[in-house]
């Protein structure tokens, strides 16, 4: 059984956390598992989750109603602490019901979070344990620079250094909020749209 394990395909999720579970984000996630299973011609996978609102539970339900395959889910830290980043109940819920179904498979961080600096880290080393053990990533991102430790961002930056992943599949989304450079570029494109219709 192990050695099976050892031998089957691994397929992590790393994503944004303040994205819903529409029908078009839950079709690219089926389409790029479907990719992946199809490149490797396989049918069964085991799919890596930290379980975090947004990107991964919806990833995780898609694995389980699309593709009834089993899910590792790797927490942070304790499973009471984690519980306090779920803000709203639907969310916790989801969470708690996941858990109840799948199981805690590994906590990456022993000690319990004192500061946002620890719990970053954290972040970051779940990312980083999901990156190593996987043979692919999905990675949900707004293409927007860090935003400090344990982002997406960074750790699409360390896993493109990973020598062993197969693949690292990128669904993009539209960012929550833009950075500096989205904001100079949407101001130029308004001012272009002003002198077109100025000109008009």
């Amino acid at each position: 059984m192990e050695n099976n394990q050892q031998n089957i395909l691994k397929i992590g999720i790393v994503g944004k956390r303040d994205i819903t579970a529409n029908s078009e984000i839950r079709g690219k996630f089926k389409t790029t598992i479907s990719k992946i299973l199809k490149h490797e011609r396989v049918k069964s996978f085991l799919a890596y989750s930290a379980m975090a609102k947004g990107a991964d539970t919806i990833f995780a339900d898609v694995v389980n109603k699309e593709f009834s395959q089993p899910i590792k889910i790797v927490l942070p830290f304790d499973s009471c602490e984690y519980e306090k980043d779920f803000t709203d109940k639907e969310s916790l819920a989801e969470y708690k019901s996941a858990i109840s179904k799948f199981s805690i498979s590994e906590v990456v961080t022993k000690s319990i979070p004192t500061n946002q600096e620890q719990r970053n880290d954290a972040y970051f080393k779940v990312g980083k344990y999901i990156s190593d053990s996987c043979n692919y990533i999905i990675f949900i991102w707004d293409e927007l620079k860090p935003r400090g430790k344990g982002g997406t961002a960074e750790i699409l930056g360390y896993a493109s250094q990973c020598g062993h992943l197969k693949g690292i599949e990128i669904i993009k989304v539209q960012p929550r909020r833009t950075d500096e450079i989205n904001q100079e570029i949407n101001s130029l494109l308004s001012n272009s749209d002003y002198k077109a219709v100025a000109i008009k």
